[in-house]
């Protein structure tokens, strides 16, 4: 099964709350900064799409996901 790395830019994170939105199983707003972060970084296939979402519906274009070699 395929794995991905989810990097997310914090300093362009504009705490806006679409990724965990659109993506709650693994997006959450952190109580300290109120900035989202991921709850895992790194995803399997079966993780991907709502990830993906998250990716592309973030305004400040701050989550990148990558295919990973396992």
């Amino acid at each position: 099964m395929k794995k991905y790395k989810i990097t997310q830019d914090r300093n362009k994170c504009l705490g806006c709350g679409r990724c965990t939105m659109v993506c709650p199983e693994n997006w959450e707003i952190d109580e300290k900064d109120f900035l989202a972060k991921p709850k895992k970084d790194i995803i399997d296939e079966t993780e991907l799409n709502c990830n993906k979402i998250a990716e592309e519906e973030c305004p400040s274009k701050c989550i990148n996901i990558t295919q990973i070699n396992t």
